[in-house]
């Protein structure tokens, strides 16, 4: 079995193993063991702290424009999102 691959977030997983298994002196479960989980859920990206503030008023025309965000953005597609 490998479980070196991470699981999906947000997700709930049911783990079960058969009766059948057993160890190495050939001993069985007894009965069927299944166990649930689930996982974080999937990280998410926001503006934070934006400059100007959001209905800001009477903004100087020389004002630089910040948007920082909670991760490290792709930039090339961050600036193709954005408009002004």
């Amino acid at each position: 079995m490998d479980f070196s691959r991470p699981l999906k977030p947000g997700t709930v997983f049911t783990t079960m193993i058969a009766s059948g298994a057993s160890d190495l002196s050939k001993i069985p479960l007894p009965a069927d063991f299944m166990a649930r989980f689930s996982t974080e859920p999937a990280p998410t990206v926001m503006v934070s702290q934006l400059q100007p503030g959001n209905g800001a008023t009477d903004v100087a025309s020389g004002t630089t424009i910040r948007i920082p965000f909670s991760k490290v953005m792709d930039q090339p597609e961050a600036e193709g999102a954005f408009s002004l």
